[in-house]
């Protein structure tokens, strides 16, 4: 099948979202997520597949030793978890798949996206901070930066006071007026539409440059009439009119404090486009912007590759 495109909105269009792929690994985290997931499909008439893949380390070891029973016993819980969630109420008239693959997330990901032309991919994620992160990497930013299609991520810090069962009541769209970033921009859209939902677009003016000390005004300035050009360039006609949100920080820090303010229940942005190798890399840095947000925010977060 094609390879996912990303959507470009007319003011009449609505968003579609047809195949949503959902990665599980059994926590509360991705049962969270999956309930996130089958939300947004009761509203878009979406089907949803639910992967599991078993952990890259235990294919190693029944490749260097005989077949272990430990490994087909992985094998057998992994398939028994799935048959509860083909049992619960979460996936009741949805049309859905359950699979169970092999082989490291990040790749089973890749390849079911490619195959089967998800529209957006859920998962959830444990959120590692600091060092923690720094040591083990994020495997839900490899993911958004690697997937060729929409992440919804649903991270420990969620409020159950946010859920949004899918239509979603105040959206935050972050950019950095990079391409990439602005790629996301009809998702937020397309989403507001659909649940009348208050649209904010928001930039943040990175303290401690030089050009941000003497020209601090200014800039500010600038950025909310960029903003403004964006509604009307992208005929953003969403109703309620969306607001502008122009403020001076740290981009992560600003755009969680922004998202608390205006009780976001959901969070746009984009982020930038990486190979495989630079992804991995990212991933263990634990300044990342996106990975920050992710890991802190009370609400799900949708990232788009730019």
């Amino acid at each position: 099948m094609a390879a996912f495109q990303p959507v470009s909105l007319s003011s009449s269009e609505k968003l579609e979202i047809k195949h949503i792929l959902v990665a599980t690994d059994f926590s509360d985290c991705s049962n969270h997520a999956l309930m996130q997931a089958a939300a947004i499909a009761r509203l878009h008439g979406s089907d949803i597949l639910v992967v599991h893949a078993i952990p890259a380390e235990a294919m190693l070891q029944q490749a260097l030793e005989p077949p272990l029973w430990e490994y087909q016993d992985i094998v057998r819980k992994a398939q028994s978890q799935m048959e509860v969630a083909e049992t619960s109420e979460v996936l009741d008239g949805i049309s859905h798949e359950l699979l169970v693959e092999q082989g490291p997330l990040e790749s089973v990901l890749a390849r079911v996206i490619e195959d089967r032309n998800i529209s957006m991919l859920v998962l959830g994620t444990r959120g590692r901070g600091g060092f923690k992160k720094l040591l083990l990497g994020s495997v839900a930013e490899e993911i958004f930066r690697i997937a060729q299609c929409p992440v919804l991520t649903v991270g420990p810090a969620e409020s159950p006071a946010l859920r949004s069962h899918g239509c979603f009541q105040s959206i935050l769209f972050a950019t950095d007026f990079s391409q990439g970033s602005l790629r996301a921009l009809p998702y937020a859209v397309g989403l507001a539409k659909e649940s009348r939902s208050m649209l904010t677009l928001m930039h943040v003016v990175e303290e401690g440059s030089v050009m941000a000390l003497y020209l601090h005004e200014r800039m500010l300035a600038d950025a909310r009439q960029r903003l403004k050009e964006l509604v009307i360039q992208h005929a953003i006609d969403v109703s309620p009119q969306p607001e502008i949100a122009v403020v001076s920080g740290y981009p992560a820090d600003e755009i969680l404090r922004t998202a608390d303010r205006r009780d976001a229940d959901l969070i746009v942005m984009g982020v930038h486009k990486s190979g495989e190798v630079g992804a991995k890399t990212s991933a263990h840095l634990p300044w990342t912007i996106a990975q920050m947000v992710v890991s802190h925010a009370k609400c799900p977060v949708l990232t788009v590759r730019g």
